[in-house]
């Protein structure tokens, strides 16, 4: 059973995790969750040059409603400056609650700022990379966008504080979103594998559904 429930993850993986050829952007957009790796990730593009300025957005999730003191915003951007960001370059967001407020009052908080946004760099987990991709460009078609995540891989994603069946459940439930979304507005439409597809629904009749839309 493992191993059927493994190679099943492993196709979703491999079609919602989204890794763009980074280059220069006008700033850098966090999403917040309950992996901070999102934000060392994060760090790492800012220390390489890759932006003036970086907003880390989110209040708390489907995942981390009562699991943090603070907004994953200020925790992600603490992790940052404490790795090296500088602080006067960045902003907290720390109101949204999903990856379209993510965008949307990210965007917003910038333009308050009087920050011109003609390229963007996402940081997110690495299998929310494609969602967070299709939001963006649902929302605001006429930015370049450049989506990252944390150096990761199926095996190696789970950690103390995900642990493999949460990793489980949500990477259905984030399946489940790339096509639900874009009918209600939320998202970009894109092409899903029907093999991805396939794997999606086996995953969710072997009970994989804590994360999903109802």
């Amino acid at each position: 059973m493992t191993q059927t429930v493994d190679q099943h993850g492993q196709i979703l993986w491999d079609f919602l995790s989204e890794e763009s050829e980074l280059k220069p952007a006008s700033c850098i957009i966090v999403m917040g969750s309950i992996d901070t790796r999102t934000a060392e990730r994060a760090a790492q593009c800012m220390l390489s040059g890759l932006a003036p300025v970086v907003v880390f957005s989110g209040n708390c999730g489907r995942n981390t409603e009562g699991l943090f003191q603070q907004t994953e915003a200020e925790l992600f951007a603490e992790k940052a400056v404490s790795l090296g960001v500088d602080p006067s370059q960045v902003l907290i967001e720390p109101k949204a609650t999903n990856t379209g407020e993510n965008v949307k009052f990210a965007m917003a908080l910038l333009a308050e700022k009087g920050i011109a946004v003609d390229s963007v760099i996402l940081v997110h987990k690495n299998f929310a990379t494609k969602r967070a991709y299709a939001t963006f460009k649902q929302h605001f078609d006429g930015i370049e966008v450049m989506v990252t995540g944390p150096s990761l891989t199926y095996q190696t994603y789970p950690n103390a504080i995900i642990s493999r069946e949460l990793f489980l459940h949500t990477l259905v439930g984030d399946m489940q979103r790339m096509k639900l979304y874009p009918e209600l507005g939320h998202q970009m439409a894109l092409e899903i594998p029907s093999n991805a597809w396939q794997s999606y629904l086996a995953l969710r009749d072997l009970g994989y559904t804590e994360q999903i839309v109802n």
